[in-house]
């Protein structure tokens, strides 16, 4: 099967992996790179790369409105577009596939996520993910061209679920490297994931996703793999703004986009509009917005009455 790949970061790892299982892939970017595994061709223009009925766009949600300004005109049905952003769009927080479908003629949509990474997308390490579409033929076509004996992909009808599942999954890896900078135990840390996912599952059903999803890879498998030390960069941001580190000087320091921490001010938003109760979310929206210090933060979640363990 040929592929096309939009996006050179991630989108070169997801790539090598196609490639390695014997397709044909054309990746579209402005990167350069020394060596190319065999199969995969490179090429700046749009038109090339999606002459392919499959498409993995893995360019950051931030850059979604501007390929989308392209895409509009070149994309049509017999396209199947498959992205991994982790973001969710604007202060009604519309998942990246529901932007798709919108903007584009393109129906057969789906989201790849969980706790994929460079080293088992580029160098066969043993991994897995999901991926969920309305599609069932979307769903086979990534097994098949992503797929393999070191690379577990599963299924889910649950897109909704998904999408927001890994989008709110990045605001709390955000929220644990704050917790981290702050230096806090193990035991704090385990209270604040274990409070920051009731509130993801109550987003996640607001948005019509299912609680359950959240248990598996795009939930549950990609927390778990940012704790134990892939480094992904919302933790990492999480950590520097506890230590005094401005988000924008700590984002630039990290020369990545970090998906969760964009999506903060318009969740608070669309929990005040929605009357969710997020106080988790409001409180780190406090301290990005450099209305509330750390310790204020923390002061204020932990003044709060306490409840039953309700989701």
């Amino acid at each position: 099967m040929s592929v096309g790949v939009i996006g050179g970061g991630f989108g070169y790892g997801i790539a090598a992996a196609v490639a390695r299982g014997g397709h044909q892939v054309s990746l579209c970017t402005r990167r350069s790179f020394e060596a190319l595994p065999g199969g995969i061709s490179v090429s700046g223009s749009l038109e090339e790369v999606l002459r392919h009925d499959l498409i993995y766009v893995a360019v950051p949600s931030p850059s979604l409105p501007s390929l989308l300004d392209e895409l509009v005109h070149l994309v049509d049905g017999r396209h199947r577009l498959v992205h991994v952003s982790r973001g969710l769009v604007g202060v009604e927080l519309k998942t990246v596939c529901q932007v798709l479908v919108q903007r584009t003629s393109a129906r057969r949509v789906g989201v790849l996520a969980g706790p994929l990474s460079d080293a088992v997308l580029r160098e066969g390490s043993p991994g897995g993910a999901v991926v969920a579409s309305d599609y069932p033929e979307v769903i086979r076509c990534v097994r098949e061209t992503l797929g393999g004996p070191r690379l577990r992909i599963y299924g889910s009808a649950d897109r909704q679920g998904v999408e927001v599942g890994a989008a709110m999954t990045g605001i709390l890896l955000f929220a644990l490297g704050f917790g981290a900078g702050m230096g806090f135990g193990p035991s704090t840390l385990g209270m604040l994931a274990a409070r920051g996912m009731a509130e993801i599952v109550r987003v996640t059903r607001e948005l019509g996703g299912r609680a359950e999803t959240l248990t598996g890879l795009a939930g549950f498998g990609d927390l778990m793999s940012a704790v134990a030390g892939d480094r992904r960069p919302e933790y990492a941001l999480g950590e520097a703004v506890a230590k005094g580190i401005s988000p924008g000087e700590a984002q630039a320091n990290l020369n990545a986009h970090v998906e969760g921490a964009k999506i903060i001010d318009d969740l608070c938003e669309f929990a005040n509009s929605r009357r969710l109760d997020l106080p988790l979310v409001v409180a780190l929206g406090g301290v990005l917005r450099g209305e509330i210090s750390g310790e204020q933060a923390v002061d204020r979640l932990m003044s709060r009455e306490v409840g039953g363990e309700g989701l």
